[in-house]
């Protein structure tokens, strides 16, 4: 089967296209042909090595954690699934940008019959993150001022759909030339970033996600009603700090900082494809790269400006 091996750590010229041999369902596991499977900035990062004790990975290996295509074989034990089945997900480990992989049969669910499999592809690391933050860690609720740093990239424009859906009012801070698509999925207000610091709004908003991130919770504090939050997923030294000092300390109202790392779990990709199949939200699949352009597809998520989802095709 035909791979995408990252030779060594370091840039997208690693990279290469590979014949690898096709692996074979264990218990508990499903063989899936793979036809498409999200892009997402931690395949970089895994990529550069920045990641290598997290995942205690070395080259060669196969990048990529989200997956949709139909089972080919299901493993002893797989949960009652069966050949031929369309099946999308996020495993705990990279190797999904590659025409065939194997996953715990616990981390995949079907593919809702209305939704395309580049959709469900796109889908699972952002959709999950998006949902783990304004679901499970801000149980956000309908009339709450929730603002949106980085609203036009992945796991944003999830993010605004999911905060629209839960009855927020989303304020999406983006470029201006993504105003539109951000309306279109449920921004109530949208800040052009080059125009305007949403930092500088005193007491406007229940919850400021930094998808970016590129402000800290000191600089969003005052933006925050009182008791209000402020949450990123990206890792550092920083987040975590603010993270352990507002849960020791009572800072201007009870305002906190929230850090956020995704697990996939079944119960969140079921209620994922529950929100795709009924239309409550939508992947923005902004570029579709075939497998033998994988550099490219690197290259173009290392710029830091794509809107929605950059999707592998894998046939």
């Amino acid at each position: 089967m035909q791979a995408a091996v990252c030779t060594s750590f370091g840039g997208p010229e690693v990279l290469e296209v590979r014949e690898i041999e096709r692996p074979k369902p264990g218990p508990g596991e499903i063989l899936v042909r793979v036809r498409a499977a999200a892009m997402n900035p931690i395949d970089a990062k895994l990529r550069s090595g920045q990641f290598r004790l997290v995942f205690r990975i070395s080259p060669p290996f196969v990048p990529g954690f989200d997956f949709a295509g139909e089972i080919v074989e299901p493993g002893e034990g797989a949960g009652g699934f069966q050949a031929g089945q369309r099946v999308f997900g996020s495993t705990r480990r990279p190797g999904t940008h590659a025409e065939y992989v194997c996953v715990p049969a616990e981390l995949a669910v079907s593919i809702p019959p209305e939704v395309p499999v580049e959709a469900a592809g796109a889908a699972p690391g952002s959709a999950l993150t998006a949902l783990a933050v304004l679901e499970d860690r801000l149980r956000v609720t309908a009339g709450q001022e929730i603002l949106i740093n980085g609203a036009s990239g992945g796991v944003g424009s999830y993010a605004v759909q999911i905060a629209r859906e839960r009855g927020a009012r989303v304020t999406a801070v983006a470029s201006a030339a993504n105003h539109a698509l951000l309306r279109d999925l449920g921004a109530a207000e949208c800040i052009d970033y080059h125009e305007e610091d949403f930092a500088a709004r005193a007491r406007a908003f229940d919850a400021i996600f930094d998808v970016v991130p590129n402000r800290s919770f000191p600089e969003c504090r005052s933006a925050l009603k009182p008791a209000g939050t402020y949450v990123t997923t990206i890792p550092g030294p920083g987040p975590l700090f603010w993270k352990v000092a507002t849960r020791l300390l009572p800072l201007a109202g009870g305002k906190r900082a929230e850090f956020v790392m995704l697990r996939p779990e079944r119960a969140s990709l079921l209620r994922l494809a529950e929100l795709l199949g009924s239309g409550s939200i939508r992947s923005v699949v902004s570029e579709r790269i075939p497998l033998e352009r994988v550099r490219d597809a690197h290259e173009r998520m290392q710029s830091g400006h794509t809107t929605g989802k950059m999707v592998l095709r894998m046939g």
